[in-house]
Order: C-alpha cells, then structure tokens, then sequence
C-alpha cells in the first residue's frame, strides 16, 4: 500500500488579508493555519492578536514567535504600550478593529 503524497495546506498571506490591508503593507508568505491562541500555535501558522477586555494577545508575542509563527496580525487598539517593549522578528501588521 502506498501512501499519498502531502498536500501543502499553506495559504498565501496576501490572500488571507485581501481587502484588510493594503496589499503592499503584505509580506509575501505563506501561512499553515490562523491561531489567535499563543498556547496553541504551530510553527508557520498566523498569530491574531486582538484586543481583550484585560490584556493584548500582543502581550503574549514572545511567546507566539517563540512557537514559530510566521507572522503576527494585530488589533493596533491598546497596542501601542505593548508593541514599545518588544523587538519582534516576525512580521506584524495592524487591522484596525481586528
């Protein structure tokens, strides 16, 4: 028996955030799934970052790329006190009510 091939189930970045974001603000990359929890992201995945009643997904940044996301879209609301402190190497991009 043999077995199939892998299928890629990336997605392609630009296409995920189409009519979100300028298309030139897009890195091009490919994503592996969207996550919106840090505690659960996989490696290539997109990290959402939004707004919460106490606390940014923002704030759990280190801990999104350190699971090896691919790049992180974040809710710019409450987002300028945390995104001071931290030197992300992934990229970020804003939607404004995310």
């Amino acid at each position: 028996m043999t077995t199939p091939p892998a299928q890629d189930r990336s997605v392609d970045l630009a296409r995920l955030l189409k009519g979100w974001v300028a298309a030139e603000a897009i890195p091009s990359l490919h994503v592996t799934g969207v996550e919106s929890d840090s505690r659960k992201l996989t490696a290539g995945a997109l990290f959402l970052a939004t707004a919460g009643l106490h606390r940014h997904g923002l704030e759990f940044l280190e801990q999104a790329i350190a699971a090896g996301c691919s790049a992180v879209v974040y809710d710019p609301d409450g987002a300028e006190s945390v995104l001071g402190s931290h030197d992300a190497s992934v990229p970020l991009i804003a939607v404004e009510d995310l």
